[in-house]
Parts: C-alpha cells; structure tokens; sequence
C-alpha cells in the first residue's frame, strides 16, 4: 500500500485526535484571547526565559537564564517549538502557545499510531481522545483520576497550585507534553522490533532509544531498565532487545559523557537543592499508586495468557515502578515522581488492549461495549474540556502571573530596559524581563534552578535584598520563612540544616552590606525593580530612577 493510500485511509480517523489537541492547547489562549498565557512558575522563571533566549539567538544553544552558562537541560525536545514560532512569526510571549500545538499535534499523532498497532483506526482514534484529556493518563489510570479530578473541581475543594496539577497533568510545559511523542516513537518502534525483529526495525527502535539519552532523564533509565528486564521475561527475544540496547546506549553516550562533565564542573549543590541524587532514608519516602501496582498485576496476568506481543510493554511498566520506589536500594530521592512520565503511557496502552481483547472475547460485550466506550469518552473529553477551562482561570497562583504579565506590559511600553546584564529585585519582574529583553535574573526560583553552589545563591540573595532596601533583620525573617515553606533539598527535611543554611545566608549578608558597590559589579546588576512598600531612595548614588509605575519603580545604574 502507498503512502498516499495509508493517509487516505488513517487521516479521518487522526482528526479528531489533532483537533482535541489543538482545542486543548489554544483554549487557554482564546479563552484570554491573547497569544500570552503562563500556566505556572516553572514555565514564567526557567522554561520561558531558556526559550526565549534560545529564540533571540540559536534554538539549539540552551543557556542557563541566571547565569548565561550551559545549561543542564538538553534542547531536543524544545527545538521544534521554537522553530515552529521563527516560522510562523511572532515574540518569545507567544512561545508557550508555539510549544503547546508543536507537543499537542505531536503527542495526538504518536498516541493514535501506537494505539492503530492493536486496534481498528476508529477505536483507535476514540481511545486517542481519552489519553489527550484524561489526566489518568499520567498513572495509567484511566477513568479513576478524571472522576476524581471532577469531584474535587465540583465540590469547591482546593484544585492546587496550577492548571496542570488541577486537571491535565499531562500537558505540562516542558515535561511530559514536550517529551512524550519522543517516548511513544520508542515504545510502538521497540514494541514492533520485538514483535518481528527485522534489521530495519530494531535500527529504528535502537536510534529511537539513544534519542532518549539526549530528551529526559527518566525515559532513558526506564528504557535501559526495561530492555533489560525483557531480556529476563522475553528470553527468545532477548537478542533483539540487546541490540536494541546497544545501539541506544551508543548514541545515548554523548549525552552521558555530558552530563558526567556538567556534574563535574558545576558540582552537586543545584542538584541536592532540586532533590535530584539527595541521599534519603531507605524507605522513607516511596510512592506506592495501589490503583497502578494492580493494573500491572493485572496486565501481566494477561500478557502470559493471551497478549504476549505486548510483553515488552508490560516490562516497561515494571521497569517504571521499580524506579519510582529504587530508593529502597539506592538511598537517593531524584524526583522520584518523574518516573510517572514514563509508567503512564506503557500502562495506559497495556490497560486499552487489555479491554479490547476482553471485548473481543466475549460478544456482548462487544456488541453494546464500543456503545458505551463512545458514550463514556465523550463525556470524559466535554468534563475535561470545562475542567481545563476553569483551571486555566480561575487558580489564584495563576491569575497573579496573569496579572503582572499585564501590568509589566504596561509598565515596559513607557520606558527602555538595559541591553544586557542583570536584573534585581522584584522576582516576579526578574522573570518578566528574562523572557523579555534576556536579562539575567539575579535571585528567586531561577537562581535556585541554576547550577550555582549554595554560597554563591545566599550571595545573590543577600544581594537582592539590599538592593530592595531590606534591613538584616527583614532579610532575616523572609530567609526565615522561605526555609520553612522549602519542599527540596536537605533544608527540607533537617531543623539543623535549615538553621545552618539561614547562617549562611545572614553572613553573606553581612558581606554583601559591607561592599554593595563589588557585590553589584560582580554579577553586573544594571536594574533593580522595587514593589510598592520598598524604600523610595535608590540603593546608592549611582542607581538612578527610570521609571515608577502601580507595581515597580526602577533604578538602572550608571555606566
């Protein structure tokens, strides 16, 4: 069959899935109807600042926001979004939009082609708009989280911090929605190369592990891991899974050899700071989704009775629990939770072929199931549609970044930031003119994702904060409270080491305060945003005011 005749046959069944994705991801947009809409601070302080920097100058030299240096996070995954806004035209404001169709479009795609490996091209388009708005997706647990999910909503109970944790976790910017077509292509390419291993087959499959290596941390190691379980569960296989293996592990190198130099360099600090590699108590802190754990129960049982061409499948699944719960051997807590990203879709498909063979075995089911299959993800994508919408408005968490992305607009069109250097202050504007005019943030959430060691953070936040005008003693009780409310790193978890870091940070105020004018010079501060309540003097003689509006006044500084 041609392949004019394969997208004559496959394309009505794949509409209605790249509509819903496109719904999805402009409804935030045209609910505002603007082409700017920031769903949370991961993407305001580090993702949107990354991007546009990328986008002013080369889309596949990532750069560390605060810094100016390299960044840990690899740029396959965020490159086509960016290309897609050069094309399509446009400012670094409208780039979470350009990535949310890029990944949308791309995710409905591989889900609807690795969902058509076992089924009919309409089941398959059906099933495609269930996993697209069910935030089950993201355990595997299809129908129970979106049930849940719209109780809560209905109830008026608390929908949590952002949209995606309240009701689609699964489109999240950057991780799952960027990375997630590059795990579906390995998950149907692995799983067509074990079902009728052909050179050309485990070629794609091996290439399609080893992209792995350079798109996410937690797929490579669930891939690694699940090959190598399938050589164990699939012994006459196993040849095709190392091979499979082996090619991936040999394109996946560059990125270790990376990653290995990065650490290197850059230390441990940013990565203990974040959780990643933090040496906990065994056991302390496992994650155990019950509802997942018999899914998979359940798929093995399955797999050996009647769907052993999707053995490999359930071998990735397990290899995902493992590692959400391998701190029982290894001690460490690396976001353990991530592991989630790579369980959902492994078991969300194992649990849908699951349901069509079990329909196809017995007639009556077949016969009023497909009914009511229709019925059931019909009204799950209307309940996820008004969820997503009232997410996207009404979260206060959201609407304050909503909000001072309108009033630095306003603020920005009556006066000319600096061509380059660092911007201090106000986090929330610090942001705001990273993704804007690509000034580095001095301090906040994007410092503290920077790979910087400690001491150097405590400087840059005893700096910000004689900049604001704060006293010792303010400084003090805001350090005080931040270290409390902390949910990373060893201050999170230990009294003493909270106290041990709020004494570093208060002589790194002490030293800032004593020599303001090198502080600044060091990290080549030209801005400084105070909110309303700050000191109206500038910080010193040579800071000037700029500009003074509802929310910030500004003071650039002398050349």
């Amino acid at each position: 069959m041609s392949a004019a005749e394969v997208i004559r046959r496959e394309l009505p069944a794949v509409l209605p899935g790249l509509l819903l994705a496109v719904t999805l991801a402009t409804l935030p947009y045209g609910w505002r109807g603007q082409c700017s809409w920031i769903a949370d601070y991961d993407e305001l302080a580090f993702y949107l600042p990354v991007g546009a920097k990328a986008y002013r100058e080369h889309p596949w030299r990532l750069a560390d926001p605060a810094t100016g240096g390299p960044t840990y996070y690899q740029p396959l995954s965020v490159v086509p979004g960016i290309v897609l806004l050069r094309v399509l035209g446009g400012s670094p404001w409208s780039l979470g939009l350009a990535w949310r169709l890029w990944g949308g479009i791309a995710a409905a795609l591989l889900w609807y082609a690795a969902l058509r490996w076992k089924l009919r091209p309409w089941a398959a388009a059906w099933a495609t708009l269930l996993v697209l708005c069910d935030p089950g997706v993201l355990q595997g647990q299809l129908g129970y989280a979106l049930l849940k999910t719209g109780v809560r909503h209905l109830s008026g109970a608390d929908l949590g911090p952002t949209p995606t944790a309240a009701s689609l976790p699964q489109w999240r910017i950057w991780n799952p929605l960027l990375s997630w077509p590059w795990w579906l292509a390995f998950l149907l390419l692995a799983s067509r190369a074990a079902e009728q291993p052909s050179r050309g087959r485990i070629l794609a499959a091996g290439t399609s592990c080893g992209l792995l290596f350079h798109i996410y941390f937690y797929f490579w190691t669930t891939a690694v891991a699940g090959l190598l379980l399938a050589c164990l569960a699939d012994r006459h296989r196993a040849v095709t899974y190392v091979k499979i293996l082996g090619l991936g592990l040999l394109l996946g190198l560059p990125a270790l050899a990376g990653a290995v130099q990065f650490r290197q360099q850059y230390g441990a600090d940013w990565l203990l700071r974040t959780d990643k590699f933090l040496p906990v108590p065994r056991g302390s802190e496992l994650l155990l989704p019950r509802l997942s754990l018999l899914l998979v129960a359940a798929a093995w049982v399955w797999v050996w009775r009647r769907g052993r061409e999707v053995r490999f499948l359930a071998c990735l699944a397990t290899a995902a629990l493992l590692l959400l719960h391998h701190t029982l051997l290894t001690g460490l807590q690396i976001e353990n939770f991530h592991w989630n990203f790579a369980l959902g879709p492994a078991l969300s498909l194992l649990v849908i072929f699951l349901l069509a063979d079990l329909a196809n075995c017995f007639p009556l089911v077949q016969r009023w199931g497909g009914t009511l299959a229709k019925s059931g993800i019909t009204a799950a994508v209307l309940l996820a549609l008004v969820l997503w919408a009232r997410a996207c408005s009404l979260l206060p968490e959201n609407q304050h970044i909503q909000q001072v992305t309108q009033d630095y607009h306003f603020q920005r069109a009556n006066c000319a930031l600096p061509a380059g250097g660092t911007v201090a202050g106000d986090p929330d504007f610090q942001y705001l003119a990273a993704i804007d005019a690509g000034l580095r943030p001095l301090a906040g959430y994007t410092a503290v994702l920077s790979p910087i060691r400690e001491a150097e953070l405590s400087e840059r936040l005893a700096l910000n904060a004689c900049l604001l005008g704060q006293s010792r003693a303010q400084f003090e009780a805001e350090q005080r409270e931040q270290l409390a409310r902390n949910r990373w790193g060893a201050e999170a978890r230990s009294a003493a080491v909270r106290a041990q870091r709020l004494a570093e940070r208060l002589a790194a105020w002490e030293a800032v305060n004593a020599d303001l004018a090198g502080a600044v010079r060091r990290y080549d501060v030209r801005l400084v945003a105070r909110p309303p309540g700050a000191p109206e003097q500038p910080p010193s003689p040579e800071w000037v005011l700029l500009a003074r509006g509802p929310r910030w006044t500004l003071y650039v500084r002398r050349e």
